[in-house]
């Protein structure tokens, strides 16, 4: 996958989940990532922290864009 469509799945990805933070990263499947996103910020002081939690848990994946 060249970056060009890996960009492009990536927003297609923000769409589809809003809550997401504007960055670029690939969102492994998981049931009730909405749950998952909320319980993670309310647990850390900023989005990144809470970023840092869930991509040590497996949960997200952080990529070069």
């Amino acid at each position: 996958m060249n970056s060009v469509e890996l960009k492009r799945r990536i927003q297609r990805l923000q769409m589809q989940m809003p809550s997401l933070p504007p960055v670029g990263l690939a969102i492994r499947q998981t049931d009730g990532w909405n749950t998952v996103w909320g319980r993670a910020q309310a647990h850390f002081d900023t989005q990144e922290q809470a970023l840092a939690y869930l991509r040590r848990c497996g949960h997200v994946i952080l990529i070069d864009v």
